[in-house]
């Protein structure tokens, strides 16, 4: 089942776009690493918006196609409005739960973002789509590591920053989903029954007055405060949400801060095709931090 703890609405869908130009560039990264290329057949698992989609029928072409599936009707609206303006023709959305997707079992890949965090059982999501790639195909998931001890930094210090992360990881963490999916790949893709992924991680890092980073932030905090005030994390007048955005804009131009975002866990595979050995088990783990 899954358990958006965030919530869709019209806001959400802003945040999501505004997010989704941040972390395209190691999206991109992922996707291309993993061997998406020209004429494939690609599945975006939990499209929201379509941004993943439409990045993915970047390097597909005309001559390759991409399917988004999604369960909220109104992100798919948003999409499909989106892919009409951008004429992308080799692109579709769909309505349709991740537990139980009806589709042909022929993809060369299957993508997704921000997903295995917000469902219950991710291993059974990716055993699930695992089914419907080709042998030899590819799984790849990019996921925001909640459960790190700091979910986002800032040096020098910006107190105000640092709480933001923690309000959001406490918060998101008493769904009872699973947060530390993108730390636990290794692990998950094993329970899965898939080879073991080549992992990376890398934070995305930025500051100054016209980051994008405090609106992107506060924005996820903004549906989260119900819950957060509810569980005793903080009270409402400390997060104060209409000047949150404002207040840590001004903490951290003031201190000239270096923010480092949350971080990012990507991981890949190729499905095993069929009368071939698997590769030897190896993964490849890094953290870069890269200052746009």
């Amino acid at each position: 089942m899954q358990d958006y703890a965030l919530e869709y609405s019209d806001s959400e869908a802003k945040r999501l776009m505004a997010q989704a130009s941040i972390l395209e560039p190691i999206t991109s990264s992922l996707l291309r690493r993993a061997g998406v290329r020209r004429g494939m057949r690609v599945l975006d698992v939990g499209c929201g918006v379509g941004d993943v989609s439409f990045l993915a029928a970047s390097l597909v072409g005309r001559s390759g196609q991409v399917i988004g599936v999604d369960r909220e009707s109104p992100a798919l609206e948003i999409a499909e409005a989106r892919r009409k303006d951008m004429e992308l023709e080799q692109v579709s959305f769909q309505r349709g739960s991740l537990e139980d997707l009806r589709l042909d079992a022929d993809f060369d890949a299957v993508v997704g973002r921000c997903i295995l965090l917000h469902v219950r059982a991710p291993t059974a999501i990716l055993r699930g789509v695992a089914r419907l790639v080709r042998p030899g195909g590819i799984i790849a998931f990019h996921e925001i590591g909640v459960h790190l001890p700091r979910l986002i930094d800032s040096v020098p210090l910006v107190p105000l920053w640092n709480a933001m992360g923690h309000w959001i990881a406490d918060a998101i963490a008493a769904t009872g989903v699973q947060i530390d999916a993108g730390g636990r790949f290794v692990q998950l893709f094993a329970a899965a029954g898939l080879p073991r992924p080549h992992v990376t991680c890398e934070s995305p890092v930025d500051g100054g007055p016209d980051s994008p980073f405090y609106a992107w932030v506060a924005e996820t905090i903004r549906p989260l405060v119900p819950r957060i005030v509810e569980l005793g994390i903080a009270t409402e007048s400390e997060i104060d949400i209409d000047t949150l955005e404002h207040r840590v804009r001004q903490s951290a131009t003031d201190a000239e801060s270096q923010l480092m975002g949350p971080p990012q866990f990507c991981a890949w595979v190729r499905t095993p095709a069929p009368h071939t050995k698997r590769a030897p088990l190896r993964y490849h783990l890094h953290r870069v931090f890269d200052q746009p």
